[in-house]
């Protein structure tokens, strides 16, 4: 557990271990097409049904030949041609060689395959023009995969490379994880859905933007649930209706100290708080829970917040919750190239775009507006730089570790 100079503040990693101590994967399976697969997560290991190659074959154009001819001559008798798609199925005799085509099937008892650069053809005798090596330019059966071979492990999140992989091997299904169900509702008074006019004091809503689509990306089922008012019955409503529909509820906003912030209390009143306060910053004000038979984040109204504690604590938990095995976020190193002065006690993710120099060295530059509320520092930026809890300073020029955003 970092250190942090306010006791009732939780780190990221004393959080996140109590976080997903508590979830397990979802249980139910399903089998579905290859091509509906994408992020999807595989409930079941994928084994390779073939050799790949299924059989040996030529990795050049040129001529296939027995080595062991190669000996006493290079000159050969040419008795044909093996195609892709088209093989020779007359073994070879000594002394004789057929053209091949890149990936056509070598004719029993050719071992060995002679690039066109490295032949002259004259009518149907082949001369070789230079030294031969014994299976070169060949591909063996099962050289790639075997038939058997684990391939895809269980909890993998498919992607289309994996999707190519397993059509080429004439898989067409596969079984997967259902997608976890998840409700997102912001609240609060003084939002507003974008394209309807502000009164005074209103706010365009925007966290649900940027966390719809960033659900969607996570391969789960999203349930839009709007805009709740500060008030406590309709909150309550709101979330007696999400718990019961979804495997994950998350809000935006009222989880602070604030007089109109309900939501923890409400979360209090219908089922159990686990984690709450953490020192993290941006998103101090973030917590975690149950709703019946749901889990509950609570991520805070800043926008900036919001997104952080997304990335940082609800993905870990989807992707726990869809069986996907956990992969740690990409930490890199880069030059810092402005200095960066803060104050001690929370973890910070500083917004930065992440650079070469004319050198090719990677380098992170600190963008000059941090503030929570604004999500420009999060559209302009293409990196993390992580500063640990008890760090005041970074001097330019140090090295300072990063995460880049998939994005």
């Amino acid at each position: 557990m970092q250190h942090c100079d306010n006791p009732n503040l939780q780190s990221l990693d004393a959080a996140l271990q109590v976080m997903l101590a508590n979830i397990h994967p979802l249980k139910d399976q399903e089998v579905i097409t290859v091509l509906d697969a994408d992020q999807r997560v595989l409930s079941e290991d994928v084994l390779c049904p073939m050799d790949v190659p299924p059989a040996t074959n030529s990795a050049m154009d040129g001529f296939a030949l027995r080595y062991a001819d190669t000996t006493d001559t290079r000159t050969f008798e040419h008795v044909g041609q093996s195609l892709a798609g088209h093989p020779y199925n007359t073994p070879l005799l000594p002394g004789q060689c057929v053209t091949i085509t890149t990936g056509a099937l070598l004719p029993e008892g050719a071992d060995t395959v002679v690039m066109v650069e490295n032949a002259s053809l004259s009518g149907t005798t082949l001369r070789c023009t230079e030294a031969i090596q014994p299976g070169q330019h060949v591909r063996p059966q099962g050289d790639d995969l075997q038939k058997g071979q684990r391939i895809l492990a269980k909890g993998r999140r498919l992607n289309p490379a994996d999707l190519a992989m397993l059509a080429s091997l004439g898989l067409a299904t596969v079984s997967v994880y259902r997608k976890p169900r998840v409700t997102v509702l912001a609240t609060g008074d003084e939002l507003v859905a974008p394209g309807s006019p502000l009164a005074p004091g209103q706010i365009y809503e925007s966290n649900r933007s940027a966390l719809i689509p960033l659900l969607n990306r996570a391969g789960v089922d999203v349930i839009d649930g709007g805009i709740i008012g500060d008030d406590a019955t309709a909150l309550r409503n709101a979330l007696q209706s999400a718990m019961s529909d979804s495997d994950v509820v998350i809000s935006c906003g009222g989880v602070s100290v604030g007089q109109a912030d309900l939501v923890k209390e409400m979360v209090r009143e219908l089922g159990e708080l686990y984690v709450w306060k953490l020192a993290i910053k941006p998103g101090k004000p973030f917590a975690f829970g149950k709703l019946g038979n749901a889990w509950f984040c609570g991520l805070p109204g800043n926008p900036v917040s919001s997104y952080v504690t997304f990335e940082q604590l609800v993905l870990p938990v989807l992707n726990t919750l869809a069986g996907q095995s956990q992969w740690p976020p990409l930490n890199w190193t880069a030059r810092l190239v402005t200095p960066i002065n803060r104050r001690a006690g929370r973890q910070e993710f500083v917004r930065a775009r992440l650079h070469n120099d004319e050198q090719g060295n990677l380098c992170a530059t600190p963008l000059p507006k941090q503030g929570s509320g604004i999500m420009h520092s999060i559209a302009n930026a293409n990196c993390y730089i992580v500063i640990d809890a008890d760090v005041t300073h970074v001097e330019a020029g140090s090295q300072v570790n990063i995460q880049p955003f998939s994005r």
